[in-house]
C-alpha cells in the first residue's frame, strides 16, 4: 500500500505540473509597456520669472531685509 500511495502522489504532482505548464502556455504574452514620459519643472524658476513672482520676491525682500541685516551684524 505504501508504494501505491507514493506512486499516486507522484502521479498527481506530475499531472498538476502538466496542468500548470499547459495553462501558462495558453495565456497570451504580456504586451510591452508603453514608454512613459517624465517632465521636470523648475518651480522656483517658473514662479520667479513671472511678473507676480518678481513682485512677491521684491515684497519679501523688503519685508525681511531688516532682519537679514540684523543677523549679518550678529555674525560679525
Amino acid at each position: 500500500m505504501n508504494f501505491r500511495m507514493k506512486l499516486h502522489t507522484v502521479a498527481l504532482a506530475a499531472v498538476g505540473l502538466l496542468v500548470v505548464a499547459v495553462v501558462r502556455a495558453q495565456s497570451p504574452a504580456a504586451s510591452p509597456a508603453a514608454p512613459g514620459k517624465v517632465g521636470v519643472i523648475n518651480i522656483r524658476g517658473a514662479i520667479g520669472s513671472t511678473a507676480e513672482g518678481k513682485q512677491a520676491q521684491a515684497e519679501l525682500q523688503s519685508q525681511f531685509a531688516p532682519r537679514q541685516t540684523e543677523i549679518e551684524n550678529m555674525n560679525k
